[in-house]
């Protein structure tokens, strides 16, 4: 019952009254992004050609004066299933969280010059919410998307939402029983030894100009709370872990 979901969007006059419509797509729960992507254009290439139809590899909106309009385009996003906070207060098994499923969420990292990329203090995030006319469990495998929604993330918010979500995987990993030292070794690498091709990067010091500060809501001011591991646990992780970080400080 329980599966996978793909936000598909069709480009192209080629396909008549699907041009421009989006569709949340349910899959297996193994299906990958490569599988249903190679799927779909194989399908569509059998009906238009070999060379009508290509893959959009990114997420970012669409620019439909940039596609060739004799050719066909897909682009395949993976989604997860959305839900408001209130919600999550009442979707508390795994079974709740699977069924009756009609908003779909997927982000999209960029900056201001166009890249998808760049250094802590430039790089945003795009959140996409989607809403289906119909809820999955569905008798279709996919439904049209009727409503979109857009939420952009400033670098402050994102770098505070990346530090929120490392803790959760830090509790979870801290609380397993029995305690997995590769698996907890795992999520403090990616938490605080960042690499890039296997080459350590420390954390750069950043800071907001005061005027910025003004435009930041209350929460956002707020300090994290504070996260430490118990002493056995610390005998797990290897020594570049255990070395102090950089302070983080917000400007007076």
């Amino acid at each position: 019952m329980f599966g996978t979901y793909f936000r598909v969007g069709f480009y192209g006059c080629r396909f008549g009254d699907l041009d421009e419509q989006e569709f949340v797509y349910k899959e297996p729960s193994i299906t990958k992004l490569a599988e249903i992507s190679h799927r779909l254009e194989e399908f569509y290439s059998e009906r238009f050609g070999d060379d009508v139809v290509e893959i959009i590899k990114d997420s970012s909106p669409v620019d439909k004066n940039k596609l060739d309009p004799n050719k066909a385009y897909l682009q395949i996003t993976y989604v997860e299933p959305f839900f408001d906070t209130y919600e999550l207060k009442e979707r508390i098994t795994y079974f709740d969280k699977n069924y009756n499923l009609r908003t779909f969420m997927y982000c999209t990292p960029f900056t201001l010059d166009g890249r998808a990329h760049g250094d802590l203090h430039e790089q945003y995030k795009r959140k996409t919410i989607l809403t289906t006319s119909h809820a999955f469990p569905y008798i279709k495998t996919r439904i049209n998307v009727i409503q979109k929604e857009e939420i952009i993330l400033v670098p402050i918010e994102v770098a505070i939402e990346d530090m929120q979500k490392k803790t959760h995987e830090l509790g979870i990993a801290t609380h397993q029983d029995p305690a997995d030292s590769k698996m907890l070794q795992m999520v403090l690498q990616g938490c605080v030894g960042t690499t890039v091709n296997q080459v350590n990067l420390p954390l750069p010091p950043f800071t907001l100009p005061p005027p910025l500060l003004l435009l930041l809501p209350p929460p956002l001011l707020l300090p994290l709370p504070p996260f430490t591991l118990p002493p056995p646990l610390v005998l797990l992780l290897p020594p570049p872990l255990l070395l102090p970080l950089p302070p983080f400080t917000l400007p007076p």
